[in-house]
């Protein structure tokens, strides 16, 4: 009996052995091929990326926020890309390298009015869907533009100019400058032949004075190249009276620059909401800036393409204008409080 009883222990014992090896052969079965295989809710996200032309652009910051918020919101696997500075072949091969990754929709800001038209014509071949934003490039393929009236800007930047030269009883000849971070995009070529136009063909105080442009400077998008830039405008222009910084970075140079010559008496018509340009404003050393919208218009080209890609709604076509608005020291608690001007 004693004998019979230790062989059926010993069969039980083998039995719940053979049980548990099966067991764990079925859960190494089940679980290697998922650690393994990728299938994650990644690879269910809208693949986009983000070309921007100047990396060290601060302007692009809020931006990129409003990017990454939507990718957020939408499921999306974003990418940003870009140079530190403005550079044609390497946007192109930005463009390429985006197209190679799989990426199915591209944000783009194009440095320059037709740059990108080839590399857009061949995204958009491959199935790919392509939106510009802040500049555009108006003859491409691309599916849609987010931004604004540039031109318009310009002309009510120098209307604003014109109407506190005439407060100030300006007289003769006022010494004007204009800079720019990225020569011969649309949209400082617009602003600039808005600002020029309305301070020297429309000015209606031309019997008292008449603005005189007596530069144009590419200043750069980069904080410390743009600062010396305007330092040596400065310089080599003691007597100006109006300054025209068409960017944001430039912008808030401009008032550094009159800040540290204590020049009240020059006119910055400012452009964009950095947070250091709303202090200057705050201080008095810059009277206005035009605000943009980045981190909106950012927000709406990802929410689009996502979208798009999903096919819950049809991709946008045309030029979609987002408003301007006006920060002076009346309004800045409220401008302080926008994403738009987050650094």
């Amino acid at each position: 009996m004693n004998q019979r009883l230790i062989r059926r222990l010993r069969n039980r014992v083998l039995v719940a052995g053979l049980v548990i090896v099966a067991v764990a052969g079925i859960v190494v079965a089940a679980t290697s091929p998922a650690v393994a295989t990728p299938g994650s809710s990644s690879q269910d996200k809208v693949k986009i990326t983000l070309i921007i032309p100047e990396l060290a652009n601060p302007f692009y910051v809020p931006g990129e926020k409003g990017a990454r918020s939507a990718a957020k919101k939408y499921g999306v696997d974003l990418q940003i890309v870009g140079t530190q500075q403005f550079d044609v072949h390497q946007q192109i091969a930005l463009f390429d390298d985006a197209l190679t990754a799989g990426t199915q929709a591209i944000v783009a800001v194009p440095g320059d009015p037709t740059t990108l038209n080839n590399a857009i014509a061949k995204a958009k071949a491959q199935g790919v869907r392509v939106g510009t934003v802040f500049l555009d490039a108006p003859k491409s393929t691309r599916d849609f533009f987010v931004g604004h009236d540039v031109v318009r800007e310009g002309r009510e930047q120098g209307q604003r100019v014109l109407q506190v030269l005439h407060r100030r009883s300006a007289s003769g000849v006022v010494p004007a400058v204009i800079t720019t971070c990225a020569p011969g995009s649309t949209g400082q070529e617009g602003r600039r032949a808005g600002f020029t136009q309305a301070v020297t063909q429309q000015n209606p105080y031309l019997s008292t004075f008449q603005v005189k442009i007596v530069a144009y400077l590419n200043a750069t998008g980069e904080p410390a190249t743009s600062l010396a830039n305007h330092q040596n405008l400065l310089l080599a222009h003691p007597d100006v009276k109006v300054m025209y910084p068409m960017c944001a970075i430039n912008t808030l140079s401009a008032g550094q620059v009159v800040k540290a010559a204590n020049r009240k008496d020059i006119i910055i018509a400012g452009h964009d909401w950095l947070p250091q340009t709303l202090d200057l404003i705050q201080q008095g050393w810059i009277p206005w800036s035009v605000g943009e919208a980045p981190y909106d218009n950012c927000f709406k080209a990802v929410k689009w393409l996502a979208q798009a890609v999903r096919g819950t709604k049809p991709v946008p076509h045309g030029l979609f204008i987002t408003k301007t608005i006006l920060a002076t020291n009346a309004n800045l608690a409220e401008i302080r409080k926008s994403p738009n001007a987050s650094g």
